[in-house]
């Protein structure tokens, strides 16, 4: 199960990495099917009656994606304004590496991927049409690091965890379940828990750390 979800978040975040100069960009699409005529052959009429099928599948599974109530405007200005009169810089008032990119389940997204010191990312992924955030990471490799910059790590995911939780009680036991302060980024570990309006996994996987967070 925890390699699951290590696999399933690094393969995320190297498609988002990826489609902002760092690899190669993963984009999907799907295909259009056009009307059959009344001289096509049954054989023709039944492949296309299947891809119609499939791609009623894929808008039914996009119509069922969960997102925040909030755009990606709306939640980095907040977020600006929490980091203005913190003591940790302020990645939001710079502008972002923004790439659009599209999936079967997703549709079109935009991720808005803004770098916050050596080493630390933090990415907003937002529906393209309804512009509603579907997740935010926090991303850190150890190796690009210097002391000051896990600090760093570690207070950024400390704000915007605080961010998506108003629960004292709520908070207090997902900040337990996740245990950042006490990790590091030396242990290999899953760590997941849930609040009133999100999801929160925490990994550590060989010196690089990811804090995902979903919409319950």
């Amino acid at each position: 199960m925890k390699r699951t979800i290590i696999a399933t978040l690094i393969l995320s975040l190297i498609v988002v990495l990826a489609a902002c100069g760092n690899a190669t960009a993963k984009v999907s699409g799907s295909a259009q099917i056009s009307n059959t005529t009344a001289e096509s052959s049954s054989a023709e009429s039944s492949s296309a009656e299947s891809s119609s099928a499939e791609s009623s599948s894929a808008e039914s599974k996009n119509a069922t994606v969960k997102t925040f109530d909030i755009s990606e405007s709306e939640l980095s200005a907040s977020m600006s304004k929490a980091f203005e009169k913190s003591e940790y810089v302020n990645a939001f008032a710079s502008d972002p590496t923004i790439k659009e990119s599209e999936s079967k389940y997703y549709g079109k997204t935009v991720d808005y991927v803004y770098q916050v010191c050596n080493g630390v990312q933090c990415i907003l992924t937002e529906t393209k049409n309804d512009h509603k955030v579907l997740s935010v990471f926090l991303y850190g490799d150890s190796s690009k690091m210097a002391k000051s910059d896990a600090k760093t790590f570690g207070g950024y995911a400390a704000k915007i965890i605080g961010g998506f939780e108003n629960d004292e009680n709520t908070l207090s036991s997902i900040d337990t379940k996740l245990d950042i302060p006490n990790i590091g980024f030396s242990t290999d570990v899953v760590n997941i828990a849930s609040g009133t309006l999100a999801s929160f996994t925490y990994i550590v996987d060989k010196g690089t750390a990811m804090l995902q967070i979903s919409p319950l």
